[in-house]
Order: C-alpha cells, then sequence, then structure tokens
C-alpha cells in the first residue's frame, strides 16, 4: 500500500484536512415576530412566565 502514490496521496490530504468547530449559537439563527398566549397555559408550565390576568 505505501507504494502506490495515489493511496499515499489520499492518505495525506485527509490527516490534514480541517474540519470545522460547530457554531452553536450561530448569529442569525432563531425567529423573529412575537408571540402571543391565545389560551390558558397554566397546566403545562412549570414556571411563571405567563402570569394569569
Amino acid at each position: 500500500m505505501l507504494l502506490d502514490f495515489a493511496s499515499i496521496d489520499l492518505l495525506a490530504h485527509f490527516d490534514h484536512e480541517r474540519i470545522p468547530e460547530h457554531v452553536v449559537h450561530a448569529k442569525g439563527a432563531g425567529t423573529y415576530g412575537y408571540f402571543e398566549v391565545m389560551h390558558d397555559m397554566s397546566n403545562v408550565m412549570h414556571l411563571s412566565l405567563c402570569p394569569a390576568t
């Protein structure tokens, strides 16, 4: 295998390739607009983010 130039070249390039890191919180990744609660969500929420009015 080491006598085959194509295999050596392939292994050399494979060994030196840089895998980019994952961008966890990329800018621009998200939703836009607003959120409006239409019904009482107190039965599914554990925090009081939406207090009863």
